[in-house]
């Protein structure tokens, strides 16, 4: 018995001594520690860069949302630094700086602000059980502060000329029924009308996370590209429209089912 209870008491501290080993080998080492201070130390300068290159350009204060550092690792030179700020009346914007490209930066401003100008164009609010919906457009004029008076100013009205794509951006909470189908329909069908595009892009998610809905409509110009259902694993159909002006029938037989 003395020595079935020093083996065990021997097991014991073997297991005890290894879990410290393993607890020691997870802590950084301080080179680790150090260049993730000089990282984050980088982050914030290029953050407060990106702010100042907004600022120069549009000649006006803009707030940080949300900076996101690239991903780093084997051949990223063209991965994205990306902010997400906002201007003194509440409009988005995004600034890009490639890290092959550093220092150079591109944004999206002139597009949210003329998405902003036309966010009653179209209303939504007939939708059963909406979450959120938006109106964007992408611009072929230039991002610079000369378009951004024209857009800004009184007289401006956009003009399909101008548009290069047309979107329109819907969360619902419930399921995709036959009746909150035809409340969608209506609404695509008076983007059509609307004449901003014979292909406008209408994407519609049903049963997502409601704080992931509204993060992706808000800023779809950068979430966009990513599918709904991988931006939010919750969303249980996916509606998505890009042809010119098609049949009841046809829009419903777009609906997808998310996971079966």
């Amino acid at each position: 018995m003395k020595k079935f209870l020093v083996s065990i008491c021997s097991l014991l501290l073997v297991a005890g001594v290894s879990g410290c080993m393993v607890q020691q080998n997870k802590q950084p080492s301080q080179e680790q520690q150090q260049k993730q201070q000089q990282r984050e130390k980088e982050n914030k300068a290029n953050e407060k860069a990106m702010l100042s290159y907004l600022r120069d350009k549009y000649k006006r204060e803009f707030t940080s949302i949300e900076y996101t550092p690239a991903k780093r690792g084997f051949n990223d030179g063209f991965n994205e630094n990306i902010l997400t700020a906002e201007s003194e009346d509440g409009i988005r914007v995004n600034v890009k700086e490639k890290l092959v490209h550093k220092g150079r930066y591109y944004d999206n401003y002139t597009d949210y602000v003329a998405s902003n100008r036309i966010k009653d164009v179209i209303d939504y609010s007939g939708i059963r059980n909406l979450q959120v919906a938006k109106n964007f457009v992408t611009l072929k004029i230039l991002p610079n502060y000369e378009n951004l008076k024209l857009l800004e100013s009184q007289k401006f009205k956009l003009s399909q000329e101008m548009v290069i794509k047309w979107y329109s951006i819907i969360a619902i909470s419930g399921e995709p029924n036959e009746e909150v189908l035809k409340q969608l329909y209506n609404v695509y069908d008076k983007i059509i009308s609307s004449g901003f595009g014979n292909y406008p892009v209408f994407i519609v998610a049903f049963g997502g996370d409601k704080s992931k809905a509204a993060k992706y409509v808000n800023n779809f110009l950068l979430y966009g590209p990513k599918d709904w259902e991988s931006f939010d694993d919750k969303v249980k159909a996916v509606l998505k429209i890009t042809d010119e002006k098609i049949s009841f029938e046809k829009f419903k037989n777009q609906l997808i089912q998310i996971g079966g």
